[in-house]
């Protein structure tokens, strides 16, 4: 279930996050984060009535893992902006 949740996380980032053409705006990071914890609440809800199981993954974790996710797009802008 934990994976799921972080594929989720992973796939709408990295969509949102090619919507932007400046990727470092704090402002824009933080309504990107606003928005995963928003959707991780409602896929943890659905995911929990599903299978009865809670999810292991807190708001400080899915913040986390989304500033990895968002490191990683950037690093792939920057090398892909080389090309």
């Amino acid at each position: 279930m934990r994976n799921e949740l972080c594929k989720s996380i992973r796939k709408f980032a990295i969509k949102e996050s090619k919507l932007l053409d400046s990727i470092g705006s704090a402002q824009m990071e933080q309504q990107i984060q606003k928005r995963v914890i928003d959707m991780t609440r409602q896929n943890q809800d659905v995911l929990a009535n599903e299978t009865g199981v809670q999810s292991s993954l807190n708001e400080d974790e899915v913040k986390e893992y989304l500033h990895e996710v968002l490191k990683e797009v950037r690093k792939g802008k920057m090398h892909n902006d080389d090309k």
